[in-house]
C-alpha cells in the first residue's frame, strides 16, 4: 500500500510495511488522530503505553509518550516489550482512559502498527475507529512534537501473571495436565509458560526465546505453521494439551 492512500484502522489499529504504510509522518498522524480521541474519555486519567518485541518498539513508543504529553495526557508504560493482553488488561484494573500499543500483532517483523484500546480495555472499532481515521488524516504533516516527555514506567507484565494465576484452574486432577506452548519467538515468552510452570505443570517451550525478527518466522500460530507444536504435543503423556501464541501474544491457538 502506498504512503498517499487514506490511512485506515483495521482489527484493532493500524499496521502495514515499516518504510511504506508505516512511515514517520504517518505515524506520527494515527498516534494524534488516537491521543485525540482518547483525551475525549480521559478525564485525568493516564494512557496504558506499551510495544512487542520488534525492533522500532521503543523508539515508536518514545514517539507515542510525546504525543500523549502534547495532547495533555499522561503515560502509564510498561517497562519494556509486553504481551498485547497484558497491556489491554491493564485499561480497566488501572483505571485508565485507554491503551496504546506498538505492535504488527501476528505479521512478519517488517510490519509495525499501532493498536488503540478504549476505557473497557478493548479494541476501538466502527465510528470510533472511523473517527481516528479522520483526525489522523487531518493531523498529516503536522511537525512532529519535542521529545523527553514523561513516563511512568510499571511492571505491568508482573501484574498480569498474577492475573494468570488468578485464572488458572488445574481441576484438582490427581494426574496434571502435561503442556507444549510454542511462543514463536513473541512477547508471550515467559509469561503462560512461567505461570503454568509455577504453578507445578509440566511445561514443554518450543521457540521460547524473544527475537525482533521472529527467526525470519512469521508469528501466526495458524495450523501451517505449527507442526512442531502438534509432534511436541503427541509425544507427551496424556492428557496433555498444546498452546501457541502470535507475535504479540493476543491470539491463542490449542492443540
Amino acid at each position: 500500500m502506498a504512503a498517499t492512500a487514506p490511512i485506515r484502522f483495521g482489527t484493532g489499529g493500524w499496521r502495514g510495511l515499516l518504510g511504506s504504510e508505516v512511515t514517520g509522518e504517518r505515524l506520527l498522524a494515527v498516534l494524534r488522530g488516537s491521543a485525540a480521541w482518547l483525551a475525549r474519555h480521559a478525564r485525568g486519567r493516564p494512557v496504558v503505553l506499551g510495544y512487542d518485541g520488534r525492533a522500532a518498539g521503543p523508539a515508536m513508543a518514545s514517539i507515542a509518550r510525546a504525543v500523549l504529553h502534547e495532547a495533555g495526557l499522561s503515560a502509564l508504560e510498561s517497562a519494556g516489550p509486553s504481551p498485547t493482553p497484558a497491556l489491554s488488561s491493564a485499561v480497566p484494573r488501572r483505571g485508565a482512559a485507554g491503551a496504546l500499543v506498538i505492535t504488527a500483532s501476528h505479521n512478519p517483523a517488517e510490519y509495525q502498527g499501532v493498536k488503540v484500546f478504549g476505557p473497557w480495555g478493548g479494541s476501538v472499532w466502527g465510528d470510533d475507529a472511523r473517527w481516528i481515521e479522520s483526525a489522523a488524516g487531518a493531523a498529516l504533516g503536522r511537525p512532529a512534537p519535542p521529545e523527553g516527555a514523561p513516563a511512568e514506567a510499571v511492571d505491568l507484565v508482573g501484574e498480569y501473571r498474577e492475573v494468570l494465576r488468578g485464572e488458572l484452574d488445574l481441576g484438582g486432577s490427581p494426574v496434571p495436565v502435561r503442556v507444549a506452548y510454542d511462543a514463536m519467538h513473541g512477547t508471550g515468552a515467559g509469561v503462560l509458560d512461567r505461570v503454568l510452570l509455577e504453578a507445578g505443570v509440566e511445561v514443554t517451550v518450543l521457540r521460547g526465546e524473544r527475537a525482533a525478527d521472529f527467526h525470519g518466522a512469521t508469528p501466526d500460530p495458524r495450523p501451517e505453521r505449527i507442526d512442531e507444536l502438534r509432534q511436541a504435543t503427541r509425544e507427551l503423556v496424556s492428557p496433555a494439551l498444546g498452546l501457541a501464541n502470535d507475535g504479540d501474544a493476543d491470539r491463542l491457538a490449542a492443540v
